[in-house]
């Protein structure tokens, strides 16, 4: 059975436990959190634009909150995803 972007439903609820996975993850691991919004945040790397390759911490409830912190916040240091 397919859902309506095409991609089996089965998919679908793996991809959205594993966003749940790394939401309890972030959470359980020190992550900072939002400015914006309190909750945790993810470590992620910017694809595009001049300052591609450059890690920073994103929003874990991204797209719906846009929140960003860069990297080497103190106290932030040596946190991984």
């Amino acid at each position: 059975m397919f859902g309506l972007s095409g991609i089996p439903i089965v998919r679908q609820s793996m991809t959205t436990e594993r966003l749940g996975a790394r939401k309890t993850e972030a959470r359980e691991s020190g992550a900072p959190t939002c400015p914006k919004c309190g909750k945790p945040m993810f470590k992620r790397t910017q694809k595009k634009g001049q300052q591609q390759g450059r890690e920073f911490w994103g929003c874990s409830d991204y797209p719906n909150c846009n929140g960003t912190r860069p990297l080497d916040l103190p106290g932030t240091s040596g946190i991984s995803r």
